[in-house]
């Protein structure tokens, strides 16, 4: 019987059912072909540390196999790193060759700029990668890691014929949205109420694993594999959260607007607007975002959105206000063709500052963002729809005027709840 440091490396395969939820979540996130991958190491230095275990999840057309490799020994690293390559090179595609007899003008590498006249006779050209490699923060730690252990082992890593989607930069920008206090993997999984079996790190696994290649031991094995399993197969699981990064682009239906009352904390009674909504995209769980004014609440594929309404006197501001004069009896701004006929002491030039008229009527708040630029005094053409923008009737505070047909208008809804979002959603 073989020493125990000289057991070669394990490999451990498992068909993976799909249930037609994640097909579709898979098919949104445009990795219907990918590669879910994860690594287990001795350490966080690629030069002195090992790589001493690698799981991937290979999802093609609605098929998922997943592997896991294992060094059972202090000199399987080697190995575990070929079978990975192995797996790379068989779902990467192969090179197109190209020959300075056929048309290159057509080609990827023409279409960049390269000179295929020096091309020689015949040349390998990468082709472009349809296979994605997904991991969770593997751009910082994973793929570099697994690039250096490869250079020195003297294993060739196909890396570059894939492109890489790193859930962790994605989702790391959605954790103020989210009221998450980290970003790890396992409190994503917590927050879309995904449970697990496993209750290690992967540095608490780093002795265990020292104990594992030292004497063996099924429990530990089973330690070792079953963080890797869970990691691999938690982010698939994790993709209904990139739902979050996509509200910005979502459209909406069943609008309805409305003006309601309420009394506030003073006992005061205040009005606001309230829109309802049916969202393209559904969440998989609620969001509440509040900012200045605005109340949004995302339930699933409901959009609930609170609106302060303000009655007062406005402001418009014309762009070009050297077409205008200023009459200041009137406290308003008349086009030069009509304050033609006013008589010279009543009037005088307009100014950028004087170039308004005044407006009353119910307001509701712009968006701040949709405004930028805008100056208190600034033209005022409309951001969304060409609707005009009021300056008030607040301090330093832009508004659009609320009228019945608004109120009816789906478009100009979607318009600017889609404008709100901007601001208040991640990119």
């Amino acid at each position: 019987m073989l020493p125990w440091y000289t057991v070669p490396m394990k490999t451990v395969r498992e068909q993976v059912h799909i249930d037609p939820e994640l097909r579709a979540e898979l098919t949104r996130a445009g990795l219907s072909r990918a590669l879910f991958a994860d690594i287990e190491t001795t350490g966080l230095s690629r030069e002195k540390n090992r790589v001493y275990l690698i799981g991937i999840l290979a999802v093609a057309d609605g098929d998922a196999v997943l592997t896991q490799w294992l060094s059972q020994s202090r000199g399987e690293e080697a190995a575990v790193l070929r079978a990975f390559a192995d797996t790379l090179a068989s779902l990467s595609l192969p090179v197109r060759t190209i020959c300075n007899s056929e048309d290159t003008a057509s080609s990827p590498a023409a279409a960049s700029g390269a000179d295929t006249a020096d091309l020689p006779e015949c040349a390998e050209e990468p082709a472009k990668p349809t296979c994605t490699i997904v991991t969770f923060n593997g751009d910082a730690f994973d793929l570099p890691f697994l690039a250096e252990r490869a250079r020195l082992c003297s294993v060739r890593l196909p890396l570059a014929s894939f492109s890489s989607l790193d859930l962790y930069k994605i989702t790391k920008r959605l954790r103020p949205l989210l009221g998450l206090a980290d970003c790890r993997q396992k409190s994503l999984e917590r927050f879309l109420g995904l449970e697990r079996e496993d209750r290690m790190s992967g540095g608490e696994l780093i002795g265990v694993y020292h104990d594992y290649e030292s004497f063996g031991g099924a429990s530990r094995e089973h330690l070792l594999l079953l963080h890797n399993r869970e990691d691999v197969l938690g982010m698939p699981a994790l993709l209904p959260v990139l739902r979050y990064s996509a509200m910005r682009s979502a459209s909406f239906s069943n609008i309805s607007a409305r003006e309601s009352t309420y009394t506030d904390y003073y006992g005061a009674s205040c009005r606001e607007l309230y829109v309802q909504a049916v969202s393209s995209l559904p969440l998989p769980r609620p969001v509440r975002i509040r900012r200045g004014d605005f109340f949004l609440n995302w339930i699933a594929g409901d959009v609930f959105l609170r609106i302060p309404l303000r009655e007062g006197e406005a402001r418009y501001y014309f762009a070009d206000y050297k077409n205008y004069f200023y009459l200041p009896a009137e406290d308003m701004a008349v086009h030069k063709s009509v304050g033609a006929f006013v008589e010279p002491s009543h009037r005088v030039k307009a100014t950028r500052e004087t170039c308004y008229v005044r407006k009353a009527g119910t307001f509701y708040p712009a968006p701040q963002e949709a405004c930028s630029g805008k100056k208190k005094h600034a033209a005022a053409e409309g951001p969304l729809s060409g609707q005009p923008v009021y300056a008030g009737p607040g301090a330093d505070q832009f508004s659009f005027l609320l009228t019945e047909e608004i109120l009816q208008n789906d478009a100009w809804w979607n318009e600017y709840l889609r404008a709100l979002l901007a601001i208040l959603a991640p990119a």
